[in-house]
């Protein structure tokens, strides 16, 4: 109202500015005095901010629009962050982060110069992020290999997305969980694979991987008459060249100078067909026979 005959009446002002305010006080007996005081009346503050549900591990993000008048007045603010790190704070945009999934609760309040304040609360989701994680065989050159896909993630969630990279291998990229890969050369690459689950939350792993050189078995005898030695004549080589080969031979029914050797002698007990197997291995463990 804009009079009163209370004692302390309460009053709602609507107009953002200075007011006079009189008050006369009078006795039993007529007496009476007379005090005037101006007051300020200060606009109060709209509290207004968003925000959007993040992946675990990442820091959320606020917007702040809070407003007040007159346009461009300055605003004091206070942020209350329970579970996050760092609990509470007087930035315009913190960034907090959180050590646990699920949904938690930001509140504003926006202040005024002249001490006015208004609050907002905020409710927004911590999603649980997935963990990318693979193994792989041993890789020869030349010949397919399947990787086995570890990645895991919380019960309720599942991924939904694979990304491979195989640098040098054929295909050189997949989006199948546990892809079948062909390496054409001997080296060590970097394969790197990246998950993605149902909210859109993301992991990625690189791991090196070497991919082995594989030898070719290769080898001529030439048919002797009974008694005389045998030289087995071992024409085995590797991709690269440089990369040592070990040698096995079997020959059942045989007597081998060495089985290791690379052109080892061979002696037969009798007239007859033998066969003889060899096994050539790159140091990886890689083999052809």
């Amino acid at each position: 109202p804009d009079t009163s005959n209370a004692q302390q009446p309460t009053v709602y002002y609507t107009v953002i500015d200075s007011q006079a305010v009189t008050l006369v006080v009078t006795n039993a007996y007529g007496c009476a005095d007379t005090m005037q005081q101006y007051l300020t009346v200060s606009a109060n503050p709209t509290a207004q901010a968003t925000v959007a549900d993040v992946c675990f591990g990442e820091p959320v993000v606020f917007s702040n629009s809070s407003f007040t008048q007159p346009s461009g007045s300055t605003l004091n603010y206070y942020w209350d962050l329970p579970g996050s790190d760092i609990s509470s704070s007087t930035d315009s945009i913190p960034s907090p982060q959180y050590a646990s999934v699920g949904i938690h609760q930001a509140t504003l309040v926006a202040i005024s110069g002249s001490g006015c304040a208004d609050t907002v609360s905020l409710n927004f989701t911590i999603h649980p992020k997935p963990g990318a994680a693979f193994s792989a065989p041993l890789f020869c050159v030349g010949h397919s290999g399947e990787f086995s896909n570890l990645s895991f993630t919380v019960p309720g969630d599942s991924i939904v997305a694979y990304s491979w990279y195989f640098p040098g291998g054929q295909p050189s990229v997949s989006d199948s969980a546990e892809p079948t890969v062909i390496f054409t050369w001997p080296d060590t690459d970097f394969v790197s694979l990246t998950i993605e689950n149902v909210f859109g939350c993301k992991d990625s792993v690189v791991q090196p991987l070497l991919v082995s050189a594989r030898p070719v078995a290769a080898f001529n005898v030439a048919d002797v008459c009974f008694g005389e030695i045998i030289q087995l004549n071992n024409q085995s080589y590797n991709n690269p060249a440089s990369e040592p080969i070990q040698f096995n031979w079997v020959a059942p029914g045989a007597s081998l100078s060495s089985s290791n050797q690379q052109d080892p002698q061979l002696t037969v007990p009798a007239h007859g067909s033998y066969a003889v197997t060899l096994v050539a291995s790159a140091a990886a463990g890689c083999a052809d026979t």
